[in-house]
């Protein structure tokens, strides 16, 4: 189980912020790795338009997470218990405007949800990848996103990496500390 730190639980509602108030449409935004869904709650304040999809196997911190949400009076987060790799599947949306990927700090994994969530990429989309930096092996696993023919622009925000796919974007990757 990884918390985010207050930092990228900031950084993540000024993205949604950000989204919102520029898209037309209500956001779909996607989580892998609800947690104790403090994060989550980070997503989906910004929009209760939004709609935020939180996946986790662990069917014992969704409680935690449902209590949170409920103090919070957060009414647009949907909770998808099980296996990742099998209910990330049922998803049924054409676009997905933000994806935050936390759940396994595995090369495999990463790359494996990030190839799976990458179709429902649409131009003005964002993905963040968390512990960019956690191992050698998540640090590959950044800079084979980064040479994805997709993404145009990164973000190395060290605990988090941000991805952008808006051809308008001149293919760069910066660093920032947040």
């Amino acid at each position: 189980m990884h918390l985010a730190s207050p930092k990228v639980g900031q950084l993540l509602f000024r993205l949604v912020n950000h989204l919102t108030a520029t898209q037309q449409e209500p956001l779909t935004i996607v989580e892998l790795g609800t947690s104790l869904g403090i994060t989550t709650a980070y997503l989906a304040s910004p929009g209760s338009r939004n709609s935020v999809l939180t996946f986790d196997d662990a069917e014992d911190a969704s409680d935690i997470a449902l209590d949170v949400w409920r103090e919070l009076e957060l009414k647009n987060i949907q909770p998808v218990i099980g296996s990742i790799d099998d209910t990330l599947q049922t998803i049924r949306t054409k676009r997905i405007d933000l994806a935050y990927i936390h759940d396994a700090y595995t090369y495999e994994a990463t790359m494996r949800f990030f190839r799976q969530l990458l179709p429902t990429a649409g131009q003005h989309s964002i993905f963040v990848i968390g512990g960019i930096h956690h191992s050698a092996e998540m640090e590959h696993a950044w800079l084979d996103i980064q040479d994805i023919g997709q993404v145009t622009s990164t973000i190395d925000c060290y605990d988090v990496g941000v991805v952008f796919f808006n051809k308008h974007y001149m293919k760069k990757h910066y660093k920032i500390r947040i």
